[in-house]
Order: structure tokens, then C-alpha cells, then sequence
């Protein structure tokens, strides 16, 4: 099966981040009170409230005050807090880690466990809602389905699913359902469909997706703790992004989060927040910025435009990014392309940051093909007379990168 393949060319600038201290605040246990210091989920209501789940407690932050739910002042029947969403009706959804999923509307709270209703666990880790109103939780039991009613649950005695351990879900505009699982890859599922893509197919280099999410296109954006980030197009149409193809600094990726304006955020294990810019990533840390803790969980966006991150170690982070500073220092115009495989006479789609001219060199050093690029995305037929290994680069360029022909 021949699959279309992404093959971006990356600018390097050689570019210089500063930072001011100021685009950034923390909130953690020790100057403020939220509850705990590990912030698993956030999400943020038509009021502008964020609500921030901890491993000890529900805190809720107006801005000005904060509002701090635990077992002992509240129904919540778990401390631990894993998954957050709101509904249409504005009602609060709670996953916890062992009390199942706790709807709390008009001060007013219901529990749902394995023992009162037909949830089919109580490791609650991802909400979502369709647009029939219908509440989706996902978790280590299974995937199941709310309509007010009646309780439908899968799992891998009653589904094609590898894995029932779903760790997250986004819900498509058709209806479609992205499940990330542990060890069993990333499925979509609508009625009674299903796609499989992992790493026996070779569609994913990572069996554990831990945050999926699309963007206003529908792109599916994934998450790996092992593999970096996979954005799916449609169809066979797929782009790849880790310390080897591209320069983001990390493939232990958490989190996935996609803006209003299709700005990708990444939370990694290792290099705090990585920020996609056009087909480049640059990262705060510990060591560049005032972001606090290298290994960021969830993140969200406020109405005004604030980043809010969650961390391990180090609580609860606000970004202001007009407040950042980042200075180019364009002292190289290299372009790298990416190494890949492709069969002859196949289709390339090229992505370019801009206009340029690529060389096709046969390793005895013939010119063997060149073509013309556009700024955006270019398909190139890669017939290069015979199969082999080829350097490919920019012509004004000084870097060179192999493509074997097969």
C-alpha cells in the first residue's frame, strides 16, 4: 500500500529567544491555594473561570478569588482529578482517578461510578461531547456513552479495540471518535466503523497516544510519549514531527493543544512548552523562561489570549506571549529536507516556507532532476531514472539530505 507523504522543508535561522519575567506567572501550593502542585487538566468557562484539576483537589479561579473543592468540603467522591470539560448547558464534568465522573451543575453535585450507573470503571481520564448533547468519558475501562438515559459502553470483550485503556478523545465534526490509547495505538470509531493506526501497521511510531485533538480544519492532531507529534491530514496523508526530521526538541510529548487561530502549543516530558512557528519549534524551559517546570501536562487558552499551563512539580502557569521578546538572528538561510523512502514515480507533497529551487543529485554527483518550489504545498513525482540513493537540497544551499528510491 503506497501512502502520500509529507516531506516539509525547515528553516533555520539561527534564531536567539529572550524572555521577560513578566509574561509569566506561577501559582503553586506555596503562593496561592491551589490545592496541589501536579495540575493534570484545565478548562476554562463561558465566564472566563478557570478550573484546574489537581491530584488533591478541584480549584476554580475567577481572576481575583479562588474556590478550592476537596472531599472534605464538597461531594466530590475523589481527590484526584484527572479530566475536566464543560457541556452545552455550561455544567461542569469531573474524571477522577478512582470515583468515576462527577457532573456538577448549579451548585449542585451527581456522581457516576461503576456501582450506581453503567459506567464501566472509575478512572475517568478524557470528556467530551457530541452534538447531540450526548457525554463521552474515556478511560482505563473502556470508552462509554451518555444520552441522559442509557449507559453504552466498549471495550475489548465487545469491540474490535486492542486496548481499552483510552488515556484521550477528541469527537470530529461528523462524529467521528479519536481514541488515544495505552499500548493500542490511536482508533477512530463512528457507529459501527473502526481504523487502527499503530505501530504493527506502521502508521504511528508510538502505541501510546496521550492527548489527540483537531484543529479548525479537522486535522487530527497526536500526541506520543515516545514518538513526538503526528498531525493527520486525511486519507494516507500524514505529517511526522520528532528529534530526527525536524528540530522539536523532544519526542516525549503529553499534551496537544490547538487554538482558535490553529496555533499549536506541545507539552513535552522534558522541555516544557514547545510552540510550533510555521514549520519550526522553539521551547521554554526551566533554563530560557519563567515557566517553572520542564515537564508541562495540559494547557489552555482564556478569552483574553493567556496561555494557562499545567505542570508536574510546579502548579499552575499563566502566559502572556505579547509580553515574550524573541529576536531573529538570521545569520545562515539553510533548508533542510527531510530523509524518507519513497518508490518510483511516486508522489511527493512538499511543503515549503517560501520559494525556492531543489537540486536532485545522484551519488556520483549528476544533477539528475530540479524543480521549481512554492510557498506552501508543492507535489513532486519522484522519478529519478532509476532506484537508488539521492542527495536533495536547496540550490543555493549548503546542505544536502539523502533520499533512497526504491
Amino acid at each position: 500500500m503506497k501512502f502520500r507523504i509529507l516531506l516539509p522543508l525547515f528553516l533555520f535561522s539561527g534564531s536567539i529567544f529572550l524572555y521577560g519575567q513578566s509574561a509569566w506567572t506561577n501559582y503553586s501550593e506555596q503562593n496561592s491555594p491551589l490545592p496541589q502542585n501536579t495540575v493534570r487538566c484545565i478548562v476554562i468557562d463561558t465566564n472566563d473561570h478557570k478550573w484546574i484539576g489537581t491530584d488533591y483537589g478541584l480549584a476554580k479561579y475567577t481572576g481575583t478569588s479562588w474556590t478550592v473543592y476537596t472531599k472534605t468540603n464538597s461531594q466530590l467522591p475523589d481527590n484526584n482529578i484527572r479530566s475536566l470539560a464543560i457541556d452545552g448547558q455550561g455544567a461542569l464534568w469531573i474524571g477522577t482517578l478512582s470515583g468515576g465522573v462527577v457532573k456538577y451543575s448549579n451548585n449542585t453535585w451527581t456522581t457516576y461510578n461503576s456501582t450506581n450507573s453503567g459506567l464501566p470503571g472509575n478512572f475517568i481520564r478524557s470528556i467530551a461531547f457530541d452534538h447531540d448533547g450526548n457525554t463521552w468519558m474515556a478511560g482505563s475501562a473502556g470508552l462509554c456513552m451518555y444520552d441522559g438515559t442509557t449507559w453504552t459502553s466498549w471495550d475489548n470483550t465487545n469491540s474490535p479495540l486492542i486496548s481499552h485503556h483510552i488515556a484521550s478523545m477528541a469527537i470530529g465534526d461528523d462524529g467521528t471518535k479519536y481514541l488515544g490509547t495505552i499500548n493500542g495505538g490511536l482508533v477512530y470509531f463512528k457507529d459501527t466503523s473502526y481504523s487502527f493506526y499503530n505501530l504493527w501497521n506502521e502508521q504511528l511510531p508510538d502505541n501510546s497516544v496521550l492527548s489527540v485533538t483537531t484543529d479548525t480544519s479537522g486535522n487530527r492532531w497526536i500526541a506520543m510519549p515516545s514518538g513526538g507529534v503526528a498531525v493527520h491530514y486525511g486519507a494516507s496523508v500524514w505529517q511526522g514531527f520528532n528529534t530526527v526530521n525536524s528540530n522539536i526538541p523532544s519526542d516525549a510529548i503529553n499534551a496537544v493543544y490547538i487554538d482558535r487561530m490553529n496555533h499549536a502549543y506541545i507539552g513535552s516530558q522534558d522541555k516544557g512548552l514547545i510552540m510550533k512557528k510555521g514549520f519550526d519549534f522553539i521551547h521554554y524551559d526551566s533554563l530560557n523562561s519563567g515557566l517553572p517546570d520542564v515537564n508541562v501536562l495540559c494547557m489552555a487558552k482564556d478569552q483574553s489570549g493567556k496561555l494557562w499551563l499545567g505542570t508536574m512539580y510546579n502548579g499552575l502557569v499563566k502566559l502572556d506571549e505579547t509580553l515574550l521578546t524573541i529576536k531573529q538572528n538570521a545569520e545562515s538561510d539553510d533548508i533542510q529536507l527531510i530523509t524518507t523512502l519513497v518508490h518510483e514515480g511516486e508522489m511527493m507533497m512538499i511543503i515549503s516556507v517560501r520559494r525556492a529551487e531543489v537540486l536532485v543529485y545522484a551519488m556520483d554527483g549528476r544533477e539528475v532532476k530540479r524543480f521549481f518550489l512554492a510557498e506552501g504545498v508543492n507535489e513532486i513525482t519522484a522519478d529519478f531514472g532509476s532506484k537508488g540513493l539521492y542527495l536533495v537540497g536547496e540550490r543555493k544551499g549548503i546542505k544536502m539530505n539523502k533520499l533512497v528510491v526504491y
